[in-house]
């Protein structure tokens, strides 16, 4: 699973550097070694330590390979593209086997979109087997954007968009190439292109999906174009609750309100009631804090018709919540709470000031982050600046792709345009594209593969003017900003 740790001495600035004794290696390895066991008695676990530990066990207990294979006689792994290495071979071994497992195993995913955070993770992984089912119909896709998609493919692949506007008729709207010199004003200018085409009935006026700006790198920079210069306000923060708040009532006011429904209260409220077991230093049998799904699992084994009061009254909570009774709510919460602690054998200690304070005009969130906001609307058109790996398995009725900064100079250029120019031209893949190249063209098919309808490309005009002032006219319309 790896090679053996060998603590080495921090150079830092001395000439006179000298490493580490025999001896004092060991001991730097030991403590080392007693401190990673330590965490993980407590309970932290990196997906690393996930990943080495079921290799282990495979390895100390083959045979439990052949019961699960026996267990599962179908397994389907969706999105397999986004599987890591260690993944990738624990599941191989599994419901493989070299073929020797009893498991019917399917992998469905596309190769092309396999984009990471991590460069190291660009080598391919995923290793077809003799016969491959292609799947080519798009039915998010349009006719006009699929071709434009495929071209993208760095596993080629025929893309076929069959995607239908309401009426059963094909979708027919023309990417466009938005060409700026300040980028600031390519976001407004994809919201009348959108207003335009729902005017004359190419986009629905009440669309079934979000519309969307996305760019790959987001690390503000001078003298590079990222995420910032298209609309200044982005932050990687997300804008969504918080799971720790400062009081009882803080959850009852920051739950998720763009979730439809019960659920995004319920979890609000569970999170509150997991803080004052936490504050009361209450764990599960293992001594680790509870999550929601450990607490429930938990009360149903132990204490069932304690369970069934709690989800009755979640859900009277949650309706409370809805019709604006709040203080109702809070109030029958810190009545519940004694009731909840006694089940453990104790009593409120800790967490009187967490449950009684009212919550402050700031929320009550703890380290709360300055609220930005990555939604912007332009003409009564709301849309949304993110990245690119956030979009991932999104659906849009319109995106916006802005071309951003990665990297030094290699591959053709800094940027999509300029990397990408002569294969949005038309032209052919490179025999060996260098590696820039290649994420390009996966972050690419990511972003240009999530429209229904409109999809647009953000260019400056130096490089549209050197890379794609040539560029087909019948496949993409320019729009100059």
């Amino acid at each position: 699973m790896g090679k053996k740790i060998e603590p080495s001495k921090p150079k830092g600035r001395s000439k006179f550097y000298s490493d580490w004794t025999v001896a004092e290696k060991k001991r730097v390895y030991e403590w080392l070694y007693a401190y990673k066991k330590k965490l993980m008695a407590d309970g932290f676990l990196c997906f690393d330590d996930a990943y080495f530990l079921a290799s282990e066990y495979l390895f100390k207990y083959p045979k439990i390979k052949d019961i699960l294979s026996r267990k599962f006689q179908f397994a389907f792994v969706d999105e397999m593209q986004d599987m890591d290495k260690k993944q990738y071979e624990i599941l191989e071994e599994l419901f493989w086997n070299n073929g020797t497992a009893s498991t019917i195993y399917q992998r469905i995913g596309d190769k092309n979109q396999g984009i990471f955070t991590d460069k190291s993770d660009m080598d391919e992984v995923w290793t077809d087997r003799p016969v491959v089912q292609k799947l080519n119909g798009s039915h998010r896709l349009s006719l006009k954007n699929a071709a434009l998609v495929q071209l993208l493919a760095l596993q080629p692949i025929t893309v076929t968009g069959l995607a239908l506007d309401k009426d059963g008729t094909s979708i027919d709207v023309l990417p466009r190439l938005y060409v700026y010199e300040d980028a600031t004003k390519v976001i407004p200018a994809f919201a009348k292109t959108i207003k335009k085409l729902q005017e004359n009935g190419k986009i629905p006026s009440t669309p079934a999906h979000p519309f969307k700006a996305l760019c790959w790198t987001t690390v503000p920079d001078t003298d590079k174009t990222r995420i910032n210069d298209y609309h200044p306000p982005y932050s990687k923060e997300v804008q969504r609750p918080k799971i720790n708040y400062s009081c009882m009532e803080s959850y009852l006011l920051n739950y998720d309100k763009s979730s439809n429904g019960f659920e995004s209260i319920r979890k609000s409220i569970l999170n509150g009631l997991l803080r004052i077991l936490r504050i009361e230093d209450i764990t599960d049998d293992e001594k680790r804090p509870f999550t929601k799904r450990s607490f429930i699992s938990y009360l149903s084994l132990r204490y069932p018709t304690a369970v069934v009061k709690l989800q009755e009254q979640l859900l009277k909570w949650c309706k409370g919540i809805l019709t604006k009774e709040n203080s109702n709510v809070l109030s029958e919460l810190q009545a519940y709470v004694p009731e909840l602690l006694k089940l453990f054998g104790k009593s409120i200690t800790h967490s009187k000031a967490f449950i009684n304070d009212a919550a402050p005009l700031d929320g009550g969130a703890v380290n709360p982050v300055t609220e930005v906001s990555n939604m912007t609307n332009h003409e009564g058109i709301p849309i949304e600046v993110a990245t690119v790996h956030s979009a991932k398995g999104q659906t849009h009725t319109a995106t916006l792709y802005m071309e951003s900064f990665y990297e030094k100079k290699a591959g053709g250029g800094n940027y999509e345009s300029e990397r990408l120019a002569a294969i949005l031209k038309g032209g052919s893949l490179p025999a060996n594209p260098h590696k820039f190249v290649q994420q390009s063209m996966k972050m690419a098919y990511v972003g240009f593969s999530r429209p229904t309808h409109l999809l647009g490309f953000a260019v400056r005009k130096d490089r549209f003017d050197e890379h794609l002032s040539d560029i087909d006219t019948e496949t993409w319309e320019i729009v100059h900003v």
